[in-house]
């Protein structure tokens, strides 16, 4: 019988390791996904987490556009599209509002400003960590159905972003969140 289930895991090196070990047990049913991966799948469609390969380019357009409060006069230095990126992802991974935060703070103001633009020139398909997050939290009821059994294998925490999706999973599928091996038996009682 096919029991379809999926196995979220967190980071490139875990999502090849049991993608290889899915292989050679010969796994029929058994999808290796990241949480961003996992949204996008509830999401539908052809929607897909957007990657720096469309986050950059649009962070550096982004600033080359200005009209900043307070980072228009660093806005061209080399580091700062990565800077503003590593930004965003830590806003998005706690998952803060951009746009509830006091936009009298220039820097509040310009990191939104920012996420207005990417927002604009996304493709269709490609989202933002927080928007991909509400449009599979809209059709979390079909979990059962699109992944089946759930397990998070080997994640230690769960950013912000992720928490109220994984508690809607739990509503309409197993889920299921073992306590990773410790690699030290002793070191903790």
């Amino acid at each position: 019988m096919f029991t379809r289930e999926t196995l979220v895991v967190d980071g490139p090196l875990a999502f090849r390791t049991q993608r290889i070990a899915a292989a050679r047990e010969k796994t029929l049913g058994r999808e290796i996904l990241t949480l961003p991966l996992v949204a996008a799948r509830l999401a539908g469609g052809f929607i897909t987490p957007a990657g720096t390969d469309v986050l950059y380019p649009a962070i550096q357009a982004a600033l080359a556009a200005g009209r900043f409060q307070e980072i228009g006069r660093v806005s061209g230095l080399p580091g700062m599209p990565r800077a503003v990126l590593e930004s965003l992802n830590a806003a998005w991974r706690a998952d803060i509002d951009l746009a509830s935060l006091p936009q009298q703070i220039g820097r509040f103001a310009d990191l939104h400003l920012i996420e207005r633009h990417l927002r604009d020139q996304l493709p269709a398909s490609r989202r933002l960590p927080r928007d991909l997050r509400d449009d599979a939290l809209a059709r979390v009821s079909h979990a059962r159905t699109l992944l089946g059994r759930v397990t998070l294998a080997g994640i230690v925490d769960i950013d912000a972003l992720w928490r109220p999706l994984l508690n809607q999973l739990a509503r309409f599928t197993e889920v299921t969140f073992p306590q990773p091996a410790s690699d030290n038996p002793g070191c903790c009682g």
